[in-house]
């Protein structure tokens, strides 16, 4: 799942690369990156049956940015 997700913020992060909204892309990276991180380090603590959603609620959380992003 997670994976799939990632699959199409790469491909909406390549679709801002072509229209040269870079600011927006860089943007967006360091928000996946921000929430990955702490959403990493919080199911590192729960144990070894939460190791993923960190990964895979960061890029819910990014998608969903960037989905509403478009529309504004």
């Amino acid at each position: 799942m997670a994976a799939s997700l990632q699959v199409v913020f790469f491909g909406i992060l390549n679709i801002f690369f072509c229209l040269d909204k870079r600011a927006l892309a860089l943007l967006l990276t360091f928000i996946f990156f921000l929430a990955n991180g702490v959403l990493t380090f919080i199911t590192l603590m729960r144990g070894v049956t939460f190791y993923g959603y960190g990964y895979g609620y960061g890029f819910v959380g990014s998608v969903l940015l960037v989905v509403v992003g478009m529309y504004q």
